[in-house]
C-alpha cells in the first residue's frame, strides 16, 4: 500500500486531495492507464478535478521520479508508480500492449552481475518492445 502524502512530500509537492486522487488511480490501477484514463478514473471519485489539475499533476510526478511514463509508436504515454514493483515491461510494436513481466530469475540475474561490479539494485525498469511471432 501507498502513502499518497508521503509520495507527494518526498517529491517536495504541495498535497492537495485531487494529487491525492491521482496516486490513488495509479496505486489502484492494473494496467499502465492513459494520461486521458487517469483523467476520466479521476472524475468517478470527483468530478471537479480539471483536466488541467490531473495532466499537471502527472507532469510534477514524472518529473520528481514518482511515476514513469512510458510512450510507443503511436499510442498515447502511458503512466505507472515507481516502486510498485520492480519489472520487465513488453511493449508489443504493433498493437501498443503493454504487459508486465515478473521474473525472478532476470531479478537474480541483475542483482548476481550488478554486484560483481560492485553495486546494488536500488530499483530498476526495463522495457523489451517486441512483435508477436505468427502463428504457424
Amino acid at each position: 500500500m501507498f502513502d499518497g502524502k508521503a509520495i507527494l512530500k518526498q517529491a517536495g509537492l504541495r498535497v492537495t486531495p485531487q494529487r491525492l486522487a491521482v496516486i490513488s488511480i495509479l496505486e489502484r490501477a492494473t494496467d499502465h492507464p492513459k494520461a486521458s484514463e487517469v483523467l476520466q478514473r479521476a472524475h468517478k471519485i470527483d468530478d471537479t478535478l480539471s483536466n488541467s489539475t490531473v495532466y499537471r499533476t502527472l507532469y510534477l510526478l514524472e518529473q520528481a521520479g514518482m511515476i514513469t511514463r512510458t510512450v510507443t509508436l503511436g499510442e498515447s504515454a502511458r503512466f505507472k508508480l515507481v516502486g510498485k514493483s520492480g519489472y520487465e515491461q513488453l511493449v508489443d510494436v504493433e498493437t501498443g500492449e503493454t504487459l508486465e513481466i515478473a521474473s525472478e530469475e532476470l531479478q537474480l540475474l541483475r542483482a548476481r552481475l550488478l554486484r560483481e561490479i560492485g553495486y546494488d539494485v536500488v530499483s530498476h525498469r526495463s522495457i523489451v518492445r517486441a512483435r508477436r511471432l505468427a502463428v504457424k
